[in-house]
């Protein structure tokens, strides 16, 4: 390929370069096109699953971190601390051992087992309805519970550390997870 490049030091773009690359590329796109292929199809089947897990882990960190702000109320030493004061203070928390890294990490990875066996269990009951011949919903049924539950413990977290105003949200939301 030097042959192709000039003497400069930068390398200048020739059309010989340019069809000997071209030609390397399809080369390379053919080789081992089945595997490809399958790989391709595989992950296109996984996007929407991948997309909702991603969302939920979202969630859940949402959770966690509304969590610490709530904990880390209790140091700081003004009796109506504003948000940002709270999330200052989360080190401060950790420090003092409020905020357990161990904890707040096992249950981040066991809420999200306890997830994915739910939606796993929704989807293999929605399979037996399907062969009945009966309209499935459990995963849609799961997923919103499980959903609306880490939205309501959000608010609840940021109604702890002290935010105004989300009484009757976390009313209403808790009528909605009820239905």
């Amino acid at each position: 390929m030097g042959a192709f490049l000039s003497e400069r030091r930068t390398p200048k773009l020739n059309i010989e370069c340019l069809q000997y690359c071209t030609e390397k590329a399809i080369r390379n796109l053919s080789d081992w096109w089945l595997l490809k292929l399958g790989v391709s199809g595989i992950l296109i089947e996984l996007q929407f699953h991948c997309m909702v897990f991603t969302l939920f882990c979202v969630l859940v960190i949402f959770d966690l971190g509304t969590k610490w702000i709530a904990l880390a109320k209790q140091v700081v030493p003004k009796e109506n601390p504003s948000l940002m004061e709270e999330i200052k203070a989360i080190p401060l928390a950790h420090r003092q051992g409020i905020i357990s890294s161990d904890v707040m990490k096992t249950r981040f990875i066991g809420k999200l087992i306890v997830y994915i066996i739910i939606v796993i269990s929704s989807g293999f009951s929605d399979m037996v309805l399907t062969y009945l011949g009966k309209p499935d919903f459990f995963i849609t049924l799961a997923i919103g519970y499980l959903a609306a539950s880490e939205l309501l413990s959000i608010v609840e977290n940021l109604d702890e550390a002290g935010v105004d105003g989300l009484k009757d949200l976390i009313e209403l939301l808790g009528k909605a997870k009820r239905r």
